[in-house]
């Protein structure tokens, strides 16, 4: 006489076969009775009548989709989530390391709107409602400075920076006020990234050059330092000087006017000059520095000459005045009158 194998039992002697447990269930080897037959407790199952022992639900990983008992046999876990191959129902399947739990809200119609972490983030357990976010890169903006390697957050080369969103190291950049000095083919490393040098800027990121500022005629670059990241910040010329050439870098690019000019607004491109016969000083900022020659008077904005028997001897804004007894002068626009 053989025993009944497990999954089998024979509640009477005499029998040429043992009989069968139900669906999904077993018994232990040697049943006597259909009361010895008992279903297959949570996370196995036993999808075969006859003889056999429950087995274990299989674990299951992040791409396969796990499984829950669901009336006795194993079923496919929600997309995007997973079991440990002992769950006892749908609320046992969660959301991997990876993704996140979308809607979590009451009344939601599946707790199980897994969507993977965007780039930037991530979830390193099961079951989260959130991803966590990078850490930050050192040199760059809030939010900035990773990129995913291998499912993990690791900092970009030096001097470069990401979007917090990046998806490889392709994706880190120089950063504004930088530049990729290394673009050669075969190059070691595409983020070399060198800072801009003075007089320079790049005020966007992956720059792989600097671009030269240049400030209008009348005006200077004020911001000559390295790493600016914005096109520069222009000082006008101020009055008494002038620059009539584009992209002058210093304050003293700014010209002095020359004896017989002037300028009376700033950011001028040329002096304007003084009226006929009279003349000013060097960085002379109003007209009213021009003076009249000697032999000249001032009179309505204009120099005028001199009249007969009389004369003028400065350069100023004073008048003519007659000749002293004893001497005259017949010609006009004279700085001094003869002896008689």
């Amino acid at each position: 006489c053989l025993v009944c194998p497990a999954g089998t039992y024979s509640n009477t002697s005499g029998q040429t076969l043992c009989s069968t447990c139900f669906p999904h269930a077993t018994s232990e080897a040697g049943s006597e009775d259909a009361g010895s037959c008992v279903a297959c407790p949570a996370g196995k199952y036993k999808q075969a009548l006859g003889p056999g022992a429950c087995t274990n639900c299989p674990n299951n990983s992040v791409t396969p989709s796990g499984q829950y008992i669901s009336n006795g046999s194993c079923v496919t876990c929600p997309a995007n989530t997973w079991s440990s191959g002992l769950a006892t129902g749908v609320e046992t399947c969660v959301c991997p390391a990876g993704y996140f739990i979308s809607n979590t809200t009451a009344g939601a119609s599946s707790s199980f709107d897994c969507l993977v972490c965007p780039a930037g983030t991530y979830s390193n357990t099961s079951g989260q409602t959130l991803c966590s976010t990078c850490f930050p890169h050192a040199t760059s903006e809030a939010g900035s400075g990773q990129y995913i390697s291998n499912g993990s957050c690791v900092t970009c080369p030096a001097n470069t920076l990401s979007s917090g969103l990046a998806t490889g190291v392709e994706t880190c950049v120089c950063p504004a006020g930088y530049f990729i000095s290394n673009t050669t083919a075969g190059a070691s490393s595409s983020f070399d990234c060198l800072v801009c040098p003075a007089g320079t800027y790049s005020n966007t990121s992956g720059q792989t050059l600097c671009k030269t500022c240049v400030c209008p005629a009348g005006y200077f670059i004020s911001n000559t330092t390295a790493g600016a990241s914005s096109s520069f910040d222009c000082l006008v010329c101020p009055a008494g000087t002038y620059s009539n050439t584009s992209g002058q870098t210093f304050s003293f690019d700014c010209l002095v006017c020359p004896a017989g000019t002037y300028s009376n607004t700033s950011g001028q491109t040329l002096c304007s000059t003084c009226f006929p016969h009279a003349t000013s000083e060097a960085g002379s900022v109003n007209v009213s520095w021009c003076q009249c020659n000697v032999g000249y008077a001032y009179d309505n904005a204009s120099c005028l000459p001199c009249a007969v028997g009389t004369y003028k001897s400065t350069e100023d804004a004073g008048s003519c005045v007659a000749c002293p007894a004893g001497k005259y002068k017949q010609a006009l626009g004279l700085s001094a009158c003869q002896p008689c």
